[in-house]
């Protein structure tokens, strides 16, 4: 592949802050154009407490991207990344409440991530995906609503699966800089992440999907590695992509990037453990994903650590980037 082709490539990801940031720590070492933009439903943790308390958007999934996305002294990432120990800010994150300071300085969430592009020497930018104050909740088959996005997947008691996610207020807006990124985009990432809680949430404002089903841009889904308790239990991976395109009534993928390396006992046996089933695409779900015209990328991408899978991310965008310019070849 052409270094100088792919140097000028740009990328969007889309999801929530851990496994957004994980994908962006690999996609810097290909291009230098990219966006990231990020869910802004969490009201869990320190940015739970930081939006109730100071009554702003959540920082925690923005500093994630931000801190994946810089360029600068080791400490400074290790400061952004701190979280007290004990006292009255115990369990907060001090970049939180750096982003705290600079979204009253500067006015929102957006600008005090323009701010902290500079300060962090970023390569590309972190854009919140609305300015607007939204609530995700979930309606269960039983009709039971569950409210706010930190209860949706850390239910005591699994009562009943999910029919459908949506957010309050409605009519929420998109910011206009992340339709933009979508429409400039030569690839769009949307994953991994949980499901219900990372990845439909940007998704379930109308003018998303449709700056997504419009943008020339090759779309490509990261599966999940694993099941995820309280939200996804007993899903396949085929279950996964039919949820997310009945959540947002479209299909927007070009490909879906699936693992086929094998997992050791042990890995199994500790997601086991935590509730979590390794996901693996069987011939069947295989043939009804191609029928469906999404082309299936398979390959090794994991890597095992302390025992749990995480997903390779520099292999994964090397596989994207390849078939993106096989398809522009054609």
């Amino acid at each position: 592949m052409d270094k100088k082709k792919i140097n000028e490539l740009k990328i969007v990801t889309i999801g929530g802050g851990t496994g957004n940031s994980v994908l962006l720590n690999s996609v810097k070492e290909f291009t230098p154009n990219i966006t990231a933009i990020v869910s802004m439903v969490d009201d869990g943790g320190s940015s739970g407490v930081l939006r109730k308390d100071l009554n702003i958007l959540p920082p925690g999934d923005i500093r994630a991207c931000l801190i994946a996305l810089s360029n600068t002294d080791p400490l400074i990432k290790e400061i952004f990344s701190y979280r007290f120990q004990t006292g009255l800010l115990e369990n907060q994150s001090l970049g939180n409440l750096i982003l705290a300071a600079a979204n009253d300085i500067c006015g929102n969430i957006y600008e005090a991530s323009k701010e902290m592009t500079k300060i962090l020497n970023l390569t590309g930018q972190v854009l919140p995906v609305t300015l607007d104050d939204v609530v995700l909740n979930a309606r269960l088959e039983n009709g039971e609503i569950i409210k706010g996005e930190s209860n949706i997947g850390n239910r005591d008691e699994y009562i009943s699966n999910i029919e459908k996610v949506f957010l309050e207020p409605k009519n929420i807006k998109p910011l206009p800089e992340a339709l933009n990124a979508i429409k400039e985009a030569d690839i769009i990432c949307v994953g991994p992440g949980s499901l219900y809680t990372s990845l439909i949430p940007p998704l379930l404002m109308p003018e998303m999907v449709e700056s997504l089903l419009e943008t020339k841009a090759k779309v490509y889904l990261i599966s999940n590695l694993v099941t995820q308790k309280g939200e996804t239990d007993d899903y396949t991976l085929l279950d996964h992509l039919i949820v997310l395109e009945n959540q947002i009534e479209a299909q927007i993928f070009d490909g879906l990037i699936v693992n086929i390396e094998k997992i050791s006992k042990e890995v199994i046996d500790n997601n086991l453990k935590e509730g979590r089933i390794p996901l693996f695409l069987t011939e069947d779900e295989r043939e009804i994903i191609l029928d469906k015209g999404i082309k299936v990328l398979e390959g090794n991408f994991i890597s095992e650590k302390d025992g749990f899978i995480r997903h390779e991310a520099t292999a994964i965008v090397e596989e994207i980037i390849k078939d993106f310019f096989k398809t522009e070849e054609k």
